[in-house]
C-alpha cells in the first residue's frame, strides 16, 4: 500500500510502507521532516502510478488518482529543450 501526501503547492509525495510499519507514525515523521503545513492532506493509494517517471514533477492528484498535469509536463519538456539549446550556443 502506498500513501500519497498532497502538498500545499500542488506537489505530491509517495510513500510505500514497509511491512509492519505504523501508518500514522510514518506520516507524522514525514511531516516533521518538512516545513509545517507543506503536506496537509494524505490518502491511501492502491491504484497504479503513471507508467513513466520522466515527468514525475508534473504528477498531481485528481480525486484519488495520480495523473500527469500536461501543462506542467510541457513546461518541463520546454525547459529541457532550452537547456540543451543553451549548451550548444
Amino acid at each position: 500500500m502506498s500513501i500519497i501526501l498532497k502538498g500545499s503547492d500542488g506537489t505530491i509525495a509517495i510513500m510505500t510502507l514497509a511491512e509492519g510499519a505504523d501508518k500514522e507514525e510514518t506520516i507524522q515523521k514525514f511531516r516533521e521532516s518538512h516545513p509545517e503545513g507543506s503536506y496537509p492532506d494524505h490518502f491511501e493509494h492502491k491504484g497504479t502510478l503513471p507508467p513513466s517517471r520522466e515527468f514525475r514533477d508534473a504528477w498531481t492528484v485528481v480525486g484519488n488518482k495520480i495523473v500527469v498535469n500536461q501543462d506542467k509536463a510541457r513546461e518541463i519538456h520546454l525547459g529541457r529543450i532550452r537547456k540543451a539549446r543553451d549548451l550548444e550556443l
